[in-house]
């Protein structure tokens, strides 16, 4: 069994991703990537789903966040690291509000954000 602190030291640090926040409808926000955004999307076109976009974010603070943590981890325990991460969601969340973008089209392959992207032969 892994150690909470053996699991966080062997996090992969990935990329910096665009992060989706959407409102759903008991006013609470969710993070998604760019797939999952565009499912949201594509679900509330169908009104198949009732959200809205929140924001969208580069992702830099929650990664900044993760490789914060890991040191925090290793100085403060899980706790304090736990409590980074959760304070680096809601700074996300507030640099995201009111940045609209839509999400690329994952349906093609290089889908673009918006419709009518499709794939050239």
């Amino acid at each position: 069994m892994l150690e909470p602190q053996n699991f966080v030291n062997d996090l992969r640090v990935e990329p910096a991703q665009k992060t989706y926040f959407y409102e759903r409808e008991n006013g609470s926000v969710i993070a998604v990537n760019a797939k999952e955004a565009w499912e949201i999307e594509q679900k509330c076109l169908r009104r198949l789903l009732q959200m809205k976009q929140f924001g969208v974010s580069d992702g830099k603070i929650m990664q900044q966040a993760i490789i914060d943590s890991k040191q925090v981890l290793k100085t403060q325990g899980l706790e304090a690291a736990q409590a980074k991460i959760r304070e680096a969601f809601v700074l996300e969340q507030a640099a995201a509000k009111g940045h609209f973008e839509r999400p690329p089209n994952a349906d093609v392959v290089g889908g673009t954000p918006g419709a009518g992207a499709y794939l050239r032969r």
